[in-house]
């Protein structure tokens, strides 16, 4: 890749965030590739319906002192990705407090139009359908909490391009399909020219 561009790879919750990062900080970022997880409808803003699955995630992990990382891991991943995994999602949490972040993320998510950072969320989404940068969408095929569908609905609302499956993964496709999705990224970078 070329020392004047740079790939954001997002997965996750936090990616509403970074592409937040994307849309603020054009001139620094050559494309993305986005693995997974955004709501639906307008996302960022409130309007997006969240799934029920979502809801009570976010409920079982606001009502949690003790966030169990390596459980919500493992429950996020269509087949199981051994102890060896878990322990190392678990090693940086050593106590409920490191784990204040983990709480907080599905928090951050504005869920109500009025929400704080509903207004800026739009801000984002109104910027990302504006961006010409290359993109490349990956969802997994078995996510029940944001499902396929999710990710066609947010890719069309944001002008990305129709987000490619990834079969037999769940949640945590990067645990499920972690090589698959290595290969992918690669070969997109090699067509779209952005190693440089």
């Amino acid at each position: 890749m070329r020392a004047d561009t740079s790939l954001r790879v997002d997965q996750d919750g936090l990616g509403h965030a970074a592409l937040a990062g994307k849309a603020t900080h054009k001139a620094e970022t050559g494309g993305t590739a986005k693995a997974q997880h955004q709501p639906v409808e307008d996302p960022f803003t409130g309007h997006q319906r969240m799934s029920d699955a979502w809801l009570h995630f976010r409920e079982f992990v606001r009502k949690s002192e003790d966030v169990p990382i390596g459980m919500l891991v493992r429950g996020g991943c269509k087949e199981d990705p051994g102890d060896d995994v878990i322990d190392a999602y678990e090693a940086p949490y050593i106590d409920a407090a490191s784990k204040a972040g983990a709480r907080a993320f599905p928090l951050i998510l504005p869920t109500e139009p009025d929400a704080p950072g509903a207004a800026e969320g739009k801000q984002v989404a109104d910027a990302l359908r504006d961006d010409d940068r290359p993109a490349l969408v990956l969802w997994a095929d078995s996510d029940p909490v944001l499902p396929f569908s999710v990710g066609e609905r947010v890719s069309s609302q944001l002008n990305f391009p129709p987000p490619r499956p990834i079969a037999n993964a769940s949640h945590f496709l990067q645990e499920d399909a972690g090589p698959e999705i290595g290969a992918i990224v690669a070969d997109w970078l090699g067509s779209t020219g952005a190693r440089g």
